[in-house]
């Protein structure tokens, strides 16, 4: 039987299994859905992180006993996965990110070299003005 003071303990620590297994299931390929899964993802972990913060409130108020100090150890090692995890995460966003500024830096280079090479042609509200040279 578990101390009634445990109770909140036990839920964060079922919270930050959720967190864990959400984070850990979202991986980015480069794909155009990578996007929408990291939004949805950050969703659904500030709401369960809602959550833990007022847990947080009623575990300052716990004794801490043997069992506490246990779940509390699978709690910080729960933590320290999740944070790993997000850094994967990040490293893996970052490439993604370069990869884009890179094709819009060649459509933007493709769109000045463009401009260059077409001659300016003068209209006004959609009229065209033939000029004499």
């Amino acid at each position: 039987m578990t101390e009634p003071g445990i109770a909140p303990l036990l839920k964060k620590k079922e919270l930050l299994t959720k967190v864990y297994e959400m984070t850990k299931a979202v991986k980015f390929t480069g794909g155009e859905d990578d996007a929408d899964a990291y939004t949805n993802l950050m969703e659904r972990r500030e709401l369960l992180f809602n959550e833990i913060k007022i847990l947080d409130d009623e575990i300052s108020g716990i004794d801490q006993s043997t069992d506490a100090y246990g779940i509390m150890d699978d709690i910080k090692k729960t933590a320290e996965g999740i944070v790993a995890l997000d850094r994967e995460n990040e490293a893996a966003a970052s490439k993604i990110i370069d990869g884009l500024k890179k094709s819009l830096k060649g459509i933007n280079e493709g769109k000045h070299a463009s401009i260059k090479y077409t001659d300016f042609i003068p209209t006004s509200d959609g009229m065209y003005f033939d000029q004499k040279n």
